[in-house]
C-alpha cells in the first residue's frame, strides 16, 4: 500500500530531487491536497452523509469537509428539491416569514459557503432531512481509492509550475483514470487548479 511519505518520494524521484530540495514537505502536501479535491470533485467516490434535526435557526452550518451536494431525502423516502435563493424569492417573495411543518426545499451557498437553509422555517426536533454530497477527503491517503490519479494529477501540478509542456498530458492521464474506473470515457477535461478556482 502506497502511504504519504512513499508517494512523496516517488514523486521526488521523478524530479531527481531525492532530498526534497526542490519540492519540500509542505509543497508536496498542498499539491497532494489539490490533487485530492480533484479526485473528489471529478470522481464522486468520496461521499459523506449527515441529518438535519431543526432548532430555532432556519440556517444550518455544513460539515468541514463538505464539497458539493448529491441529493437530500426526507423521511418519508421522497427527494427533496435543491433550488437556488433566486427560486425561493422569485416562487415565494420574503421567504423567511413562511412557516410550515415539512421541508419544501433546501438552499445551498445562499448565506455562506458553509451555510445552507431550510424553507419553510420548520418547528424545533424535526429530522428535515438526509443530506448527501461529495467531501473534501482528509489527509489520510490509505482511504483514497484511485492512489495512481492522485499521484497522476500531483505530477500534473509539478510540471505545470515548472512550466512544462508535458503538464496536460498527465491531466488527461488523470481524466482517464478516474472515468475508467467508472467505465466511462472521456476527452477535453479541464482542471479547476488551471482555472484559479480553489475547493
Amino acid at each position: 500500500m502506497v502511504d504519504l511519505s512513499d508517494l512523496k518520494s516517488k514523486l521526488r524521484s521523478r524530479f531527481r530531487d531525492e532530498y526534497g530540495i526542490q519540492w519540500s514537505d509542505d509543497v508536496l502536501d498542498s499539491i497532494l491536497r489539490e490533487a485530492q479535491r480533484e479526485y473528489a470533485l471529478y470522481s464522486g467516490r468520496v461521499v459523506g452523509r449527515f441529518e438535519v434535526i431543526t432548532d430555532e435557526r432556519s440556517v444550518y452550518t455544513l460539515p468541514d469537509d463538505f464539497f458539493q451536494v448529491i441529493s437530500v431525502t426526507g423521511n418519508d423516502g421522497e427527494n427533496i428539491p435543491v433550488v437556488s435563493y433566486r427560486r425561493l424569492v422569485e416562487k415565494y417573495g420574503d421567504f423567511r416569514k413562511i412557516k410550515g411543518s415539512k421541508p419544501e426545499v433546501f438552499c445551498f451557498n445562499f448565506d455562506g459557503f458553509s451555510k445552507f437553509r431550510i424553507f419553510p422555517e420548520l418547528p424545533d426536533g424535526i429530522l428535515a432531512g438526509t443530506v448527501l454530497y461529495k467531501k473534501i477527503p482528509d489527509n489520510d491517503y490509505s482511504k483514497l481509492v484511485n492512489k495512481e490519479a492522485i499521484e497522476q494529477h500531483a505530477m500534473f501540478q509539478m510540471y505545470q509550475f515548472t512550466g512544462k509542456k508535458l503538464a496536460q498530458n498527465y491531466f488527461q492521464s488523470f481524466l482517464n483514470m478516474v472515468y475508467r474506473e467508472q467505465h466511462q470515457g472521456v476527452t477535453g477535461g479541464k482542471s479547476t487548479l488551471r482555472t484559479g478556482v480553489y475547493f
